[in-house]
């Protein structure tokens, strides 16, 4: 139970960071949310089209898809760079203030 409990606070914690918050207004908005965080902070050249792949759960159609990545990327909240591996490839990328804000709650 007290496992459950530790869960549930720190997911209510990143639920009030406007950006998580916003991620979550999808149903597979905290997974992905949670993909960008590892390949932000591990530097991973995992693309959109990996990370559209990679959704297991509420899975929506890759144009609506792309929507809300447009509408991450037009609030500031995502970023798309290019990498460095492969150039025709697209990465997505939190911004930094989200990224430090993350952290402290999962420190």
């Amino acid at each position: 139970m007290n496992e459950l409990h530790t869960i549930e606070k720190m997911y209510s914690k990143l639920l009030s960071i406007d950006s998580v918050n916003t991620f979550c207004s999808k149903a597979y908005g905290f997974e992905l949310f949670l993909m960008i965080y590892q390949n932000s902070i591990s530097n991973s050249d995992y693309g959109i089209e990996d990370t559209f792949e990679s959704l297991r759960n509420n899975k929506c159609t890759r144009p609506a898809f792309i929507n809300f990545i447009n509408y991450l990327e037009f609030q500031g909240i995502i970023y798309r760079t290019k990498s460095k591996i492969k150039k025709n490839k697209v990465l997505l990328r939190l911004n930094k203030p989200t990224i430090i804000e993350v952290k402290k709650i999962f420190d």
